[in-house]
């Protein structure tokens, strides 16, 4: 009688049942663990990948914006203009601005231009812009 009571405290054992496997449950919530893992990490890329795009549009864009000030600024005489290049449309103003009161204006041999550049780009419905400014000084004879 010993040895059956024996016997029947072994299969108790918890140390026994652990050794034939885990049961659904533990599987079960274990998948559920791997499923919400696995989804939120390509939630991850995904937004990595969208802010990728965005921040290549935004460098191209400022490129562009810094090339065409340029060469807007290295023209004795800077004139709106507007243009496509690379899928994106461009603007350039300018205006005369006023630093001084009118009598020290006068006293000055050159006159203050600003010259605006724009740059816009379509993402879906969605628009996008890039804006450089910069002042220009012109001598007063050279200005239409």
């Amino acid at each position: 009688m010993a040895i059956l009571s024996q016997e029947k405290s072994l299969s108790r054992n918890p140390l026994k049942n652990s050794l034939n496997g885990f049961t659904l449950l533990e599987v079960l919530v274990a998948l559920i663990i791997l499923g919400l893992c696995f989804t939120i990490i390509m939630q991850l890329i995904s937004g990595a990948l969208i802010l990728g795009k965005s921040s290549r549009d935004y460098t191209k864009a400022s490129l562009l914006c810094r090339r065409i000030m340029e060469e807007a600024l290295s023209q004795d005489v800077v004139k709106n203009s507007e243009g496509e290049q690379n899928g994106m449309q461009y603007i350039v103003e300018t205006e005369p601005i006023t630093l001084y009161e009118d009598e020290e204006e006068d006293k000055l041999p050159f006159k203050e231009i600003k010259t605006k550049v724009t740059v816009l780009w379509q993402i879906g419905k969605r628009e996008k812009k890039v804006i450089f400014s910069s002042l220009k000084l012109v001598p007063k004879e050279k200005e239409e």
